[in-house]
């Protein structure tokens, strides 16, 4: 079996994936749920594994899940068509998000309890028609829903104890928050737009611009509040940089991906995990790929991000799969990684 197939033909590529069945011993990768889902994270267990928690788009049902195990509903409280469900610190809290009939958006922020299945979720609802909004351990920071202002709001995870950070008159942000001090903003990526982005510092609510302006850019900062993991598109090709904000000073990654489609290390404040897709088409990204007008195939790199040395944790091909990653979720120890396939 080769070591990559970042060169081969796809008759080689599908002729590896016949060829590549696994006892169940010997297999890396476990199928967890065939269907949809809104959003996952993985719950400490002193004793065990970490069980995997996420919710079920169509029915809006939470799972719990163990490697090599059905997994267990804890909640059949239905809430239809969930299109995100953003969790807080270990599973016991989280935002789920839904278009109502009349298309607007909603955001119902809820805690979770395993006593009842019936009762398993209850919470209030945020203000309606928040296009961006990210949950950080108890807290939630979002844009203002309204049209004219671009306010950007901080407040615990149930909406209350709610105040302003930051204002401006752009309206459109989409925002990063890992971490209680710092936050990165930047607007809503397009290859057809140049984007800018800002660190925004919580308590004093100011906000530093990162860098100069790039088509496609996408962010997502560290949870130590010291890296921001930055996309873009150069000449129609998908770049990837990592920003340090004490040495103010860029690292390139090759090659690169979306910072979309990467998830911070939960034990190493310079690492984190990125799906990269194998020899991408030019094309206007991130466009094309958030419409659905391509797919990759990727593989499973760690990051350095102070050196840009990286290492190939997994390439799905030689396992029997491929996957157009669209979600990481690292376990507590980075012991397991959670793979969303978007195909």
């Amino acid at each position: 079996v080769p070591a990559s197939t970042e060169n081969m033909t796809p008759e080689d590529i599908q002729e590896i994936i016949e060829l590549g069945d696994k006892t169940e011993n010997e297999a890396r990768l476990t199928n967890i749920w065939a269907d949809p889902h809104a959003g996952a994270v993985f719950v400490s267990q002193a004793s065990s594994s970490p069980i995997l928690r996420f919710v079920d788009s169509a029915t809006g049902h939470i799972y719990d899940a163990l490697r090599g195990e059905d997994p267990n509903k804890i909640s059949n409280v239905t809430i239809p068509q969930i299109k995100e469900a953003l969790w807080g610190k270990n599973g016991k809290s989280l935002v789920l998000r839904y278009l109502k009939e009349d298309s607007s958006i909603q955001s119902f922020s809820a805690t979770v309890s395993t006593s009842s299945i019936s009762t398993a979720i209850s919470g209030t609802f945020l203000p309606a028609n928040i296009k961006a909004i990210r949950v950080s351990d108890g807290q939630v920071l979002y844009a203002n829903p309204g049209k004219v202002s671009g306010s950007i709001y901080l407040a615990d995870i149930s909406g209350s104890k709610r105040s302003e950070v930051f204002n401006s008159s752009f309206t459109d942000w989409a925002i990063s928050f890992e971490n209680q001090k710092t936050a990165f903003l930047y607007s809503k990526p397009s290859g057809f737009e140049p984007g800018y982005g800002f660190l925004l510092d919580l308590a004093r609510g100011t906000a530093t611009k990162i860098g100069a302006e790039a088509y496609g850019l996408e962010g997502t900062i560290s949870p130590s509040g010291s890296h921001i993991f930055l996309s873009y598109t150069e000449d129609s090709i998908i770049r990837s940089s990592a920003y340090s904000i004490a040495k103010k000073a860029y690292v390139d990654i090759v090659p690169g991906t979306f910072a979309s489609k990467c998830a911070w290390s939960m034990i190493e404040s310079t690492t984190i995990y990125c799906a990269i897709p194998k020899n991408p088409d030019s094309g206007t990204y991130p466009d094309d790929w958030y419409k659905g007008l391509v797919s990759f195939s990727d593989s499973i790199w760690k990051i350095d991000v102070e050196t840009g040395e990286m290492e190939l944790l997994l390439d799905p091909v030689l396992e029997g799969e491929m996957f157009d990653v669209s979600e990481l979720v690292i376990g507590p120890q980075d012991k397991e990684i959670a793979i969303t396939n978007k195909k």
